[in-house]
């Protein structure tokens, strides 16, 4: 059997096997330790909790990268409490990022699960990036819940943007209510991307949807520059 038949046949298996039938498939002498089948990954992955439970207990290593995601971002991707909850006793990293430079945190806002982000915000989770997440899934709970517990809201990401201005961009009601949220907790009205002069109201008129007309009021309330409207519409990304 080629190692990508392998992979996917145990992929495959993992959905719904027992652990004994695991480890008739893989050997009962398998070293988690090494996992070089990334056996605990998948069973977070799956939300496989027995399975979870006997690789950690054999030398298991909670804050393997694995295919994809860590195991706790995995876990709390789905909003699994309970595996969560075992892989941060176990020693899981709680701001551990995977290969694509995503931690838990931000797993946890990408895939709405606001009871995760809970539970990682009082594990002391980072909460670096995520507002910009919520801001981009447009996830108004989320918005609310990161600003609650102190969120940065004026970082400005790889596209020279800030939360603000994303919210402006995505204008309509959700774009406009998150805009709200974060001017009435302070976020900088004044910020533009220096590149091309890209601001909150000039998104906000030339975005995927035009803002309100309260958010351009606060905006303009709060010292918001008035955009060049001879000047070229530059792309967000």
């Amino acid at each position: 059997m080629s190692e990508l038949s392998f992979r996917n046949d145990l992929s495959n298996l993992m959905r719904d096997c027992d652990l004994q039938q695991l480890l008739d498939f893989i050997g009962h002498e398998y070293d988690f330790e090494a996992d070089p089948h990334s056996v605990l990954d998948k069973a977070a992955y799956y939300g496989r909790e027995e399975i979870l439970l006997h690789a950690l207990d054999h030398g298991g290593n909670p804050n393997g990268t694995g295919e994809l995601s860590t195991p706790l971002a995995s876990v709390c991707g789905r909003g699994d409490l309970k595996l969560a909850k075992l892989l941060l006793k176990r020693g899981a990293e709680v701001d551990l990022k995977d290969k694509f430079g995503r931690t838990a945190m931000i797993s946890a806002v990408y895939n709405g699960t606001i009871a995760a982000a809970k539970l990682l915000a009082d594990a002391g989770a980072s909460l670096d990036g995520a507002m910009e997440a919520a801001v981009d899934k447009l996830r108004i709970a989320f918005v609310k819940f990161l600003i609650e517990v102190g969120a940065p809201i004026d970082q400005v990401d790889r596209y020279g943007l800030t939360p603000l201005l994303h919210a402006c961009s995505a204008g309509k009601k959700k774009g406009s209510e998150i805009a709200m949220l974060l001017l009435q907790a302070g976020a900088d009205a004044t910020y533009v991307r220096e590149e091309d002069g890209m601001s909150a109201i000039k998104l906000g008129y030339s975005g995927y949807g035009e803002c309100s007309a309260q958010v351009f009021a606060e905006l303009r309330a709060r010292g918001a520059p008035e955009p060049e409207w001879g000047s070229q519409i530059v792309q967000l990304r």
